[in-house]
């Protein structure tokens, strides 16, 4: 059995490179971390999907670890708001909500690639 070695973490890497921002001019007003501003929401699929924290800031140089860590506090905040009525939630009003945050993804990942004006109604 081989022993891989820990990936390098340099100092950069650990510094926040801004606070988590919900703005309706970036991103829709997704919850968003690192600059450029990337959702929470693609964040978390990425590490759901195996992608790992290193991966993430590798492909995203203006995301941090500790943004990443900043990303899921936020996520484990909204999970445990009180006001959140988990037992009402139906199999399609799941599926709604899933098909929705895709779109918010897919409307920021737009704006990641081009050189437009940010998102307005």
């Amino acid at each position: 059995m081989a022993i891989q070695d820990k990936p390098s973490v340099s100092p950069q890497m650990l510094q926040p490179t801004s606070h988590l921002t919900i703005d309706p001019n970036i991103r829709g007003g997704v919850p968003c971390v690192g600059n450029p501003p990337l959702p929470v929401a693609h964040i978390l699929e990425c590490l759901a999907v195996g992608q790992t924290q290193h991966q993430l800031v590798n492909d995203h140089p203006g995301l941090t670890l500790a943004d990443i860590h900043l990303a899921l506090e936020a996520a484990a905040a909204l999970l445990r708001d009180p006001s959140m009525d988990w037992s009402a939630l139906t199999l399609p009003e799941m599926v709604e909500l899933q098909r929705e945050l895709r779109e918010w993804q897919a409307l920021g990942d737009e704006a990641l690639h081009s050189e437009s004006e940010p998102f307005t109604d």
